[in-house]
């Protein structure tokens, strides 16, 4: 499901990048990826299926924590996520947890419980007659529809931040 888009061809960006103190890089990189983010955000709030809003408006760019200590890469995930407010008090009719199933789809069994591990479950989600709710990928179809986009926007951004970082110093 997480899809990953590497960026090529940019030696002159990566030498003045590895001319940065190592926080400084890190700030601008994220940003740059940030704002290279925005097309995917509104390519997928657009495409995302709405009955209350909860899930359309959640849709947002956040700094992945998986990244982050290696190798110094930085990354964002484009998803839906409950807001800090929500998060604290534990409001869980505020949680769009259920875009995963939005997203790549589901087997509909009602109730029942079903037991056993995948290659049991698989087997019995067949034999009960459970239905397969496909996915709508509204995150997938954003993803793929705007990477050259992202990508252009990911250059310019980059060399803007590079050069108010180094008139900062």
């Amino acid at each position: 499901m997480a899809e990953v888009l590497r960026f090529e061809g940019l030696k002159d960006a990566k030498a003045a990048l590895d001319a940065l103190t190592k926080d400084i890089r890190r700030k601008v990189v994220r940003g740059a990826l940030r704002d290279a983010a925005r097309p995917f955000v509104q390519a997928a709030r657009a495409n995302a299926p709405v009955r209350t809003g909860l899930l359309r408006k959640r849709i947002g760019t956040f700094t992945s924590k998986i990244k982050r200590g290696q190798n110094g890469e930085v990354g964002v995930y484009v998803k839906p996520r409950a807001s800090n407010a929500a998060r604290r008090a534990k409001i869980k009719s505020a949680d769009p947890f259920y875009y995963r199933f939005q997203e790549i789809g589901f087997h509909a069994v009602g109730r029942r419980k079903i037991r056993g591990g995948r290659r049991a479950r698989a087997a019995n989600l067949k034999e009960s007659g459970a239905r397969c709710i496909p996915g709508k990928m509204f995150i997938g179809r954003a993803f793929a529809a705007q990477q050259r986009r992202a990508l252009e926007i990911f250059q310019s951004a980059v060399k803007k931040r590079i050069d108010l970082a180094n008139t900062r110093k």
